[in-house]
C-alpha cells in the first residue's frame, strides 16, 4: 500500500498499489447493487456552499438558451445546447448524493450516475472539498475524468475519510 498526497493538500488518503480491470462507470450508467448495504450515505450540496457558482452555472445555461434561441430561431436547438451545458455543470447546481458500500462508491446528480469498485482504486487524493478516487496510480486529468469524487458536506470529513482507509486497506490485503 502507498499514500498520495494532492497538490496544495497536506492530508493523505491511504491507497493500494495493486493494479486491477477499470470498474468505473460514467454518467449515465445504471447502478444495480440493491443487494448491498449502505455503510455510509449523505447528500451534499455544492450550490449552498458556493452560491456564485451556482449562479455563474445557471446564467451560462440561461445565456446558451438564448444565444442559440437567437441564432438558430429553434427552442429545440435552443433546448438541446441548454441541456448539453447543464449536464456539464450539474455538480454546481444539483444535489449529489453519495453512498460508500462494501463493494464500492456510488455517487448520483441529476440524471449522472458514477460508481467505482474498491478493488478498480489505484489511488485516493484528499482535496479541499472531498476525496477524489481514481483507477491510475498517479494524480491525471483523465484520472480526474474517469475517478469517482466523494464530495464532504455537514461535517462529515471525518467520516469519509475513516470509511475510505478502511476499504482500501481491507483491498490491499
Amino acid at each position: 500500500m502507498h499514500s498520495r498526497r494532492s497538490p496544495g493538500s497536506s492530508a493523505t488518503v491511504a491507497a493500494p498499489s495493486r493494479t486491477s480491470r477499470n470498474g468505473v462507470s460514467g454518467a449515465g450508467a445504471v447502478v444495480r447493487d440493491s443487494s448491498v448495504d449502505a455503510t455510509l450515505s449523505w447528500t451534499a450540496h455544492p450550490a449552498r456552499l458556493h452560491p456564485l457558482k451556482a449562479l455563474a452555472a445557471f446564467a451560462a445555461v440561461s445565456l446558451t438558451w438564448w444565444i442559440a434561441l437567437l441564432a438558430f430561431g429553434s427552442p429545440l436547438m435552443a433546448m438541446v445546447g441548454s441541456i448539453a451545458l447543464l449536464g456539464s455543470v450539474a455538480e454546481a447546481l444539483f444535489p449529489i448524493h453519495h453512498r460508500v458500500t462494501e463493494s464500492g462508491v456510488f455517487t448520483r446528480c441529476a440524471w449522472q450516475m458514477r460508481q467505482m469498485s474498491w478493488d478498480s482504486v489505484k489511488g485516493a487524493w484528499m482535496g479541499a472539498d472531498g476525496i477524489h478516487l481514481s483507477p491510475f496510480t498517479r494524480d491525471t486529468r483523465l484520472g480526474r475524468m474517469r475517478g469517482v469524487t466523494l464530495r464532504f458536506s455537514d461535517g462529515n470529513n471525518g467520516a469519509v475519510i475513516e470509511a475510505v482507509r478502511r476499504h482500501l486497506k481491507r483491498e490491499a490485503t
